[in-house]
């Protein structure tokens, strides 16, 4: 359970490593 936690972080940072990228681009 505290595995899925801890998905849910790494998650969040993909997305704001996307939308940091799609913004630069």
């Amino acid at each position: 359970i505290w595995k899925k936690r801890r998905q849910r972080q790494w998650k969040s940072r993909l997305i704001r490593w996307v939308l940091h990228c799609t913004a630069e681009d």
